[in-house]
């Protein structure tokens, strides 16, 4: 899994503007709670959009190597990792 140091991804011209500050968000979580379940409803409130489009935001951000999936064993959820250094 390859790294993104923080700050990069807001100069990516591959990703959407609100891709860059969903990725923001994600990292903000992350550094909080140093997981990120996957709650499209939760962020789709947050940001007063579709889940659809957190979901295609996501799928950007994975497309582009933002972030990985993986599954937890503890919890038996997906959560999301950003690749941040």
């Amino acid at each position: 899994m390859k790294n993104i140091e923080i700050g990069l991804y807001r100069y990516d011209r591959n990703l959407s503007p609100m891709a860059r500050l969903f990725y923001a968000e994600m990292c903000a979580d992350y550094k909080s709670k140093h997981y990120i379940f996957i709650n499209d409803e939760y962020y789709a409130k947050k940001f007063k959009i579709t889940d659809r489009q957190i979901r295609r935001l996501r799928s950007e951000l994975l497309k582009n190597g933002y972030i990985a999936k993986q599954f937890d064993e503890y919890s038996k959820k997906t959560i999301i990792v950003p690749k941040i250094i």
